[in-house]
């Protein structure tokens, strides 16, 4: 994945490089940051450094932890149903 990357990839890279600069800044070594939500230094590096997936839990904790928090932002409108399908991707009842 680039920097360039446009969509969830981008949000994804942007948010891996706001949680290393924030765990750098609040002078963390990765196996620090990892101890405070019980994961290993290496998971936390694999995280940063090769956009690896954390579980959500871990995740929120992390970011937690690093006085951050993170919150869902509609970006778009609410998508159509589309046809073949009762519901649609996020429409509503």
């Amino acid at each position: 994945m680039t920097p360039s990357a446009s969509g969830w990839q981008g949000d994804w890279l942007k948010l891996q490089q706001q949680l290393g600069r924030r765990r750098r800044a609040c002078g963390l070594s990765q196996g620090a940051a990892g101890a405070l939500i019980g994961v290993s230094a290496a998971k936390i590096k694999r995280f940063e450094s090769q956009g690896r997936d954390l579980p959500s839990c871990d995740l929120f904790a992390y970011a937690a932890s690093l006085g951050l928090r993170l919150v869902a932002v509609e970006c778009r409108p609410t998508l159509e149903p589309s046809a073949g399908t009762a519901e649609g991707i996020g429409a509503t009842p």
